[in-house]
């Protein structure tokens, strides 16, 4: 599929639904320890560790659309993700959300979130 056409597969979604924004993990699985990364347990199947990791957030990308994301950790340290997508208008939507003073997930609904690369919350 090319750029356009997947572009006018999310407009028709958000516009289609009346969907402001699509909230999802950024991948199936949470991050493996290094050296256990070659390949993943998915559905009781070895599977390919990258291919598996990147299709939550491929097509949006390759899309172009807004999104933001953010992280979080497993009880075991490990890092997790959500992001948030929405149409093109979105994107002030999108960042005021993705930023430092944005939504928080809470560790009682799941993983720890709201911790930024730089440490922030």
């Amino acid at each position: 599929m090319v750029r356009p056409q997947l572009q006018a597969l999310y407009a028709s979604y958000f516009t289609d639904n009346g969907v402001a924004a699509m909230l999802f993990p950024t991948t199936v699985l949470p991050a493996r320890p290094i050296g256990q990364d070659q390949s993943v347990e998915l559905n009781g199947r070895q599977v390919n560790t990258f291919t598996t990791y990147i299709r939550n957030t491929d097509a949006d990308a390759v899309a172009g659309i807004p999104a933001s994301r953010c992280r979080g950790r497993t009880r075991s340290g490990l890092p997790v993700g959500m992001e948030l997508d929405g149409p093109w208008a979105a994107t002030v939507f999108c960042s005021a959300l993705g930023s430092p003073r944005g939504v928080r997930l809470s560790p009682a609904s799941g993983p720890e979130a709201g911790h930024r690369e730089n440490g922030e919350r």
